[in-house]
């Protein structure tokens, strides 16, 4: 395998600089330079120096796992995999190609050998579980080396992920928030690798029309209000023709176009504005099988058109693609460049591909309109605890918000509560129950997401799983929630015990009859009994079943059961407190 020479400058300065620091580094490689052939290469040449000690390649998905050790196959060298979704976890050769929860799951088994160096690829979505194995496998070795590569070396919130630019530079505290990795040893930009003939250079349009996204605001999770999406993109016919019919003749002279929408609804809208025997839809609930034969029909130029929401803007490889239309609100500058990165690719003939952004993402994002060029800032904080937790479909990370009332409580690699005897936790209906607020796994395999749900609401009649806020299934359209019947809902006869998850307790407050109080708001596996008032009596210091009261300064001893059961009115009545848990 040979490298090109801007891919053996990335890997002479990161050589050089490990030998002169054991500091993590990051390599920046824009989309399309062959961040695998740099990984295959490091590999090598780490393990040929370091007296035969062993080199860990960790990627965060099935595809990226695969695609490495495919380069660094071509060495001709022996390498072994350590990954469940690829099927196999072995250590017999010095090179190991894995994924961060499998290597974690089997950490124990990996630190008896010794390593020269950590390879992250992707290194922009460092985690937890990475940085401990990182700490583990120091055990056996205290040089230890951790190289980063990544196309975006930022994350929204933090900024950049490394403490000193390539000159050796200090990033300032609003560029860079608590950097895990030193400093970037070698950029390669794709403004280079345009100049070189690597990369298609693209060209900004400037739209007839544009879609008002002015009242989008970043909420707590670094997302878009999905009303407010709703609000600027759905509904808005005439404009969505009127963009649409500007897309069409643009694409005239075209080969393959690509349109982000905002939602299925708007996605719907802009598919009907289209030639039907040119178009082709893909949203994340499109069967596998069908996108499948979307792409392939797309990828042999049967078809120009795919509208798609949230689908191909990572993992999606099409050369011929030189139209992207953007008409959504990106969220991250990393979103943009991901999307922007579906046209570089080099085709046949395809001298330049253009951008047309219909929603302000280059005005946000590239205030100085160099789409290569983002504007990167981070904020001194990021609000919410994350967790990270493993797809048990395609065994990606995600990193996901943990639900406060789950703050103390044990969970397992998929996220799933654990009860205190170290199982899974089920509803009535079989379901496990989530520590975290995630629906679906945010990952993509060959560029299509993942069908993984963390979450669902099973059907008692049929067994379906359903969206957690379905009415009716979609099995056998039984209704699931009748808002007649909601007092009902979840009824067990008689007294019932549950696991305590947490307990909330609000301020101090004087009560009517002189007494000082506090808010309580008590969650159980089943649900949450809110406002429950807990009344202070310098008497009794402990938790009384009859009317609930404690001393105050004895708030954190907090129950590990609580016993209650519905009243005849449909609320609930406490009655006792660490009695044996309900069978």
């Amino acid at each position: 395998m040979r490298l090109r020479d801007y891919q053996q400058a990335s890997v002479d300065a990161a050589m050089a600089s490990l030998r002169r620091s054991l500091a993590p580094i990051v390599l920046e490689q824009a989309t399309g330079a062959g961040k695998s052939h740099v990984i295959a290469a490091l590999a090598h040449e780490l393990n040929t120096i370091s007296e035969g000690k062993s080199v860990l390649v960790l990627a965060p998905s099935k595809e990226l796992v695969e695609q490495d050790a495919e380069k660094y196959s071509r060495l001709g060298r022996d390498f072994s995999y350590y990954s469940a979704s690829v099927g196999e976890k072995s250590l017999e050769h010095e090179i190991v190609f894995g994924s961060p929860v499998s290597v974690r799951n089997g950490i124990e088994s990996l630190a008896r050998k010794r390593w020269a160096a950590v390879i992250i690829d992707e290194c922009h979505g460092v985690t937890p579980t990475i940085k401990g194995i990182v700490e583990a496998l120091r055990g056996s070795n205290q040089n230890l080396r951790v190289i980063g590569l990544s196309a975006t070396p930022y994350r929204m919130g933090t900024g950049y992920i490394y403490r000193q630019d390539q000159s050796g530079a200090v990033m300032a505290e609003d560029l860079a928030t608590d950097p895990y990795f030193v400093k970037c040893a070698h950029k390669v930009g794709a403004h280079e690798l345009v100049a070189g003939g690597y990369l298609t250079p693209p060209v900004i349009g400037e739209p007839g029309a544009a879609y008002d996204a002015s009242k989008l605001v970043l909420n707590k999770m670094g997302k878009f209000d999905s009303k407010e999406v709703e609000k600027a993109f759905n509904g808005k016919e005439r404009l969505t023709n009127r963009i649409m019919d500007e897309i069409q003749t643009l694409a005239a002279d075209r080969h393959g176009v690509l349109v982000f929408a905002a939602t299925v609804r708007h996605a719907e809208e802009c598919l009907r504005c289209l030639p039907p025997e040119q178009s082709a839809l893909i949203t994340g609930k499109t069967p596998k099988k069908e996108r499948a034969e979307i792409l392939r029909r797309f990828a042999a130029k049967e078809i120009k058109f795919i509208v798609n929401v949230s689908v191909l803007t990572t993992g999606f490889d099409a050369p011929h693609v030189d139209l992207i239309a953007i008409l959504r609100k990106t969220e991250s500058v990393g979103l943009l460049q991901q999307i922007v990165g579906r046209g570089t690719r080099v085709d046949e003939g395809k001298e330049e591909f253009l951008v047309m952004d219909y929603a302000g993402n280059i005005e946000t994002h590239c205030p100085k309109g160099d789409i290569f060029d983002p504007m990167i800032k981070a904020h001194q904080s990021v609000p919410g605890e994350t967790i990270e937790i493993q797809c048990p479909t395609c065994e990606s990370n995600n990193v996901v918000m943990l639900k406060k009332e789950f703050a103390d409580a044990r969970y397992d690699d998929a996220g799933y509560y654990l009860a205190e005897n170290g199982k899974r936790h089920f509803t009535e209906l079989g379901d496990p129950i989530p520590v975290h607020s995630s629906r679906r796994c945010s990952h993509e395999i060959a560029g299509i997401r993942c069908s993984q749900e963390f979450v669902w609401k099973t059907c008692p009649q049929c067994q379906v799983h359903n969206d957690p806020t379905a009415r009716y299934c979609k099995g056998c359209k039984v209704e699931l929630v009748d808002p007649n019947k909601k007092l009902s809902m979840g009824k067990r006869p008689g007294k019932v015990t549950e696991e305590v998850i947490s307990i909330s307790v609000g301020g101090r407050f004087m009560t009517k009859q002189g007494f000082v109080a506090r808010s309580v708001s008590v969650v159980t596996i089943t649900r949450r009994f809110r406002s429950v008032l807990f009344q202070s009596s310098a008497s009794r210091q402990s938790w009384i079943p009859k009317n609930y009261r404690f001393h105050i300064d004895n708030i954190r001893s907090k129950p590990k059961t609580i016993t209650y059961a519905r009243k005849p009115d449909g609320r609930y009545r406490i009655y006792d407190y660490n009695k044996e848990v309900t069978a």
